[in-house]
């Protein structure tokens, strides 16, 4: 399988780039895309310019993000099945927490990102339900960010975000093929009146 694809470039001989199976897990590790030009010149293939490399992990990023939503709906497909034929309501209990780039605290906030996931309890796999994510970065000098990576505005506080990825997480599941039967959180007093809050506005009920 060739490790590299081939891209034409204005001058001299053509640019080499890891194809999308090799990138992936690039993607995924500490590797930045100097490594990656290292690694090139090493093997005696012409690297592309930076511009290239980020358009091309951006697309890449893209795709993962995709492939990762249908996988949280099979997720869900498949937990609903197995509550079924274990004879009980499709209805789970889950836990939910929020990760931050750099965790927020009094007087300072250095966090631009957070990541809020639905993990249910009801089977020995613990399988993620639902995921979302809070992005105060946008590339783009002039956006409006109908549809961008910018998920969360830059004025707001990033501390706030576990509310919004919340209601945003519920909003993935409720659609879907399993009710929430309970939700277990930290100490944290958003996640409790957000989880409130949510079922008061779709006027359900959770216990």
């Amino acid at each position: 399988m060739p490790m590299s694809e081939t891209i034409q470039t204005a001058r001299g001989p053509p640019a080499g780039f890891l194809n999308y199976l090799v990138a992936m897990p690039v993607l995924k590790s500490k590797i930045g895309m100097d490594d990656v030009a290292t690694v090139f010149t090493w093997l005696n293939i012409k690297a592309p310019c930076k511009q290239t490399f980020q358009k091309k992990f951006n697309d890449l990023g893209q795709a993962q993000t995709e492939l990762s939503d249908k996988q949280l709906e099979l997720n869900q497909n498949y937990v609903a099945n197995v509550m079924k034929k274990a004879g009980f309501k499709p209805a789970v209990d889950i836990q939910f927490d929020v990760t931050y780039t750099c965790r927020p605290q009094g007087g300072f906030e250095k966090s631009t990102q957070s990541f809020g996931a639905l993990v249910e309890h009801n089977t020995c796999q613990k399988l993620p339900l639902a995921i979302a994510m809070a992005n105060k970065h946008c590339r783009k000098r002039y956006c409006r960010h109908d549809n961008c990576s910018k998920t969360f505005a830059a004025e707001a506080s990033i501390a706030i975000s576990e509310r919004v990825l919340l209601h945003r997480s519920l909003d993935k599941v409720k659609d879907g093929p399993l009710a929430v039967k309970s939700i277990t959180t930290d100490s944290g007093t958003q996640s409790a009146k957000a989880t409130r809050d949510y079922y008061e506005l779709k006027s359900k009920q959770i216990t």
